[in-house]
């Protein structure tokens, strides 16, 4: 956790040292047989001290105990030249032909991981696509994006293809990023969504005040959701990657933005 991606050692102003370790205890609830290597199996895995004693750094800690937090009032459900595999336009059906063969591969890898697809289609960029993740618990969820990152990489791998996330491959041309949806359940209600038509956003309070707080913390909450140098590469104005402290409603240039939800009254 302490090691950047320039240098193999802990960077400079983590407090972290060489001294010490951390354990990896896996968790067995993860385990997956591998698709594209079928005499192994992957298991993600917790930070410890020691046994029983969790690392306060482990992400996986991290989001268990933001969980746990919202709990008690809600339920939570290279020298080599790559070039792009194609440049066929954004949404396009021949985008889509143009690898059919290799995403068949990788949703079956999903499927033999657990991991639901709800929606695969070409993006804007050179060799882009996106896919969407089925909706889960932000712990599952979080579980789910390592499995069908490993199974891209691995399925391209296996083709030989280079498959990356990196936030800008090329700086003339689109970037990269991971979006994440968030709502809040109480009984069965999301509780984000306000219950009368007096909410000229369709907002309740308390997704009013999620939004405040995310806005107000968003130079910290950088550090974690844009960590890299590279990341600012893509973060620009005009470019729809959030580049504005602010919110917007269905606004692609807003780093948060509340999307109206399908089969609702103008769209709120």
């Amino acid at each position: 956790m302490a090691m950047s991606s320039s240098i193999d050692g802990p960077a400079d102003e983590t407090n972290l040292t060489a001294t010490g370790e951390i354990r990896l205890m896996p968790d067995l609830l993860t385990m997956r047989k591998i698709p594209w290597k079928k005499q192994e199996e992957m298991v993600l895995a917790d930070m410890h001290l020691r046994p029983g004693e969790p690392w306060e750094y482990c992400p996986r800690e991290a989001l268990r105990r933001v969980s746990k937090v919202l709990k008690d009032e809600f339920n939570l459900d290279m020298e080599e030249c790559w070039v792009p595999i194609d440049s066929k336009p954004y949404c396009s059906s021949s985008g889509f032909d143009a690898v059919s063969t290799l995403f068949q591969e990788i949703i079956a890898a999903f499927n033999s991981l657990n991991v639901v697809v709800e929606q695969l289609h070409a993006e804007a960029g050179k060799g882009q696509f996106e896919i969407a993740l089925a909706d889960t618990a932000c712990t599952y969820a979080a579980d789910s994006l390592i499995f069908a990152r490993e199974a891209v990489r691995a399925v391209a791998n296996k083709q030989g293809l280079l498959a990356t996330s990196v936030p800008k491959y090329a700086l003339d041309d689109i970037g990269s990023g991971s979006h994440v949806h968030v709502s809040l359940w109480q009984n069965g209600r999301n509780v984000f969504t306000a219950s009368n038509t007096s909410s000229q956003y369709g907002m309740s309070k308390v997704g009013e005040e999620f939004m405040a707080g995310v806005l107000a913390d968003l130079p910290s909450i950088l550090a974690f959701t844009v960590p890299l140098p590279n990341s600012y590469d893509r973060i620009q104005p005009n470019t729809w990657s959030g580049a504005y402290q602010c919110w917007g409603n269905e606004n692609r240039e807003a780093p948060v933005r509340t999307a109206c939800p399908p089969a609702v009254p103008h769209g709120f």
